[in-house]
């Protein structure tokens, strides 16, 4: 009993210091994706020069000057402004922070509902672990960025009852979330599904939660785009480019492996809930365990929001398992080992160049680029239009990241052209391209046709890609 009265209980739970630890040393070791990453911190930058919110096209030379709903002009801004204080570095710094925070706070709610240590562990663990397997889970771009603001309004929202003042922090989130990234819609479905368990639970101050609702569904009034906001998320959502191409758009069983993975918990949380007690389960749980995991079905994309809002939901079916303490010596142990390896994570980012923690960003290429294209050139990238789009402003891009921008026929041009089908040289001359930038990994059979046509030579070539200018140019 002394020391238990001595040690406080936080303490005694090596697998809190786990939680925040380990999921961000585990980002520190990965490399960020620049494909959503580049062009944004361009963006933002050019938002901060012109103090203005960009509302055309500024990067491509096929739809230059299109309207673009640029509805994560706010991420820009944060993103933009932590480049250029910290660079590279800071922005992988500041991903590893957002994980690590986001599963550890998910850990300590699932352990809040009754959950155990250990149970609490895995069943926070093994959701985040299904995220890594699909590429661009959790990558640095602005759909993370609205992570802390989700996991904020969950924590506030599962603590209506105990501290009904913080729901009313809940509409100041929703504006700054509907200015960050599209998955703002997700705040009134947790509104809504608080509201839905108020009413048939019969809670008192339900009426707060209805308003608080509806102000949620308001907030993109506070925004540059108003409730069109709305339509912009489901013309994304629905775009036949967006679901058939990129693959975090598709159906969660067709990834591999994370639709395997994912499959596999889903089955596996069906024991607990069966031999527990399921009358511990609120509506509130029933409801949001049902959502998250459709909208993780629907979409890979998802994952991220299913790994952090199912775990607290399920928390109350692990209640009857066994618990163990931990002595302190092993938590002093645990401590020092997480120290050592998150040590060694932020040395491995913060040593050699600043562009060495991302990928898709090769320096050979990105050099040649830039002694290659004129002012205004017109380049065709074949995979690296985001990173170009900031490392080499000079240059305007056939398509980029933005999918939901293009034409259609623009993306039949791209593919026919990056396939070498017949009439890809017409397709480049037409569009007056003056820099060719084509993949190895993905584009071989273009280089192949191009290092046979007579119209194009080849001035770079490495281990990533080669560039091609049209015979004659400079």
């Amino acid at each position: 009993m002394a020391s238990t009265r001595h040690t406080p209980r936080a303490t005694r739970d090596p697998w809190v210091w786990v939680a925040f630890l380990l999921p961000a040393s585990a980002v520190l070791f990965s490399l960020m994706q620049t494909e959503d990453l580049a062009y944004q911190v361009r963006a933002g930058e050019l938002v901060w020069r012109l103090r203005d919110v960009l509302r055309t096209d500024p990067f491509t030379f096929t739809v230059a000057g299109a309207p673009w709903h640029n509805q994560q002009w706010g991420a820009q801004l944060v993103l933009a402004g932590l480049h250029g204080v910290s660079g590279w570095r800071g922005l992988a710094i500041v991903r590893a922070a957002i994980v690590g925070g986001a599963v550890g706070i998910t850990y300590l709610r699932t352990k809040a509902r009754g959950a155990p240590p250990s149970a609490a562990a895995c069943v926070t663990f093994v959701p985040f672990l299904v995220c890594i397997t699909l590429p661009g889970t959790l990558a640095m771009r602005p759909q993370l960025l609205a992570v802390p603001l989700f996991v904020l309004s969950s924590v506030v929202v599962a603590e209506r009852r105990r501290r009904p003042r913080l729901l009313w922090l809940i509409p100041f989130v929703s504006i700054a979330w509907a200015n960050v990234h599209g998955s703002f819609v997700l705040l009134p479905l947790l509104c809504a599904v608080a509201f839905v368990a108020d009413v048939v639970g019969r809670r008192e101050r339900t009426w707060a939660t209805g308003v608080v609702t509806v102000l949620a569904v308001l907030a993109p009034v506070a925004t540059p785009w108003g409730l069109r906001s709305y339509v912009y998320v489901y013309n994304l959502s629905t775009a036949p480019i967006v679901r058939t191409v990129i693959d975090e758009w598709q159906p969660i069983w067709r990834q591999w492996p994370a639709g395997v993975l994912f499959a596999l918990t889903c089955v596996a949380a069906i024991g607990p809930i069966v031999r527990g007690d399921r009358r511990s389960l609120r509506l509130e749980d029933w409801l949001t365990i049902g959502l998250f995991t459709a909208l993780a079905i629907s979409a890979g994309r998802n994952l991220i929001w299913w790994s952090l809002a199912v775990p607290p939901a399920l928390g109350p079916t692990f209640a009857s398992m066994p618990s163990s303490a931990w002595s302190r010596a092993s938590v002093r142990f645990v401590r020092i080992v997480l120290a050592a390896v998150v040590s060694i994570g932020l040395v491995h980012v913060l040593r050699g160049a600043p562009e060495h923690v991302l990928a898709d960003a090769p320096p050979g290429i990105t050099t040649a680029v830039r002694a290659a294209v004129p002012p205004d050139g017109h380049v065709f990238a074949g995979w690296w239009f985001s990173w170009l789009e900031d490392a080499v402003p000079d240059g305007r891009m056939f398509v980029d990241a933005r999918a939901e921008l293009f034409p259609t026929e623009v993306w039949d041009e791209y593919f026919a052209i990056s396939r070498a089908d017949p009439g890809w040289d017409a397709l480049l001359r037409e569009r007056g391209v003056d820099v060719v930038v084509a993949s190895r990994r993905y584009q071989a059979p273009l280089i192949e046709a191009m290092s046979l046509a007579a119209g194009w030579r080849q001035v770079y070539a490495d281990a990533e890609g080669v560039i091609f200018l049209p015979t004659g140019a400079a």
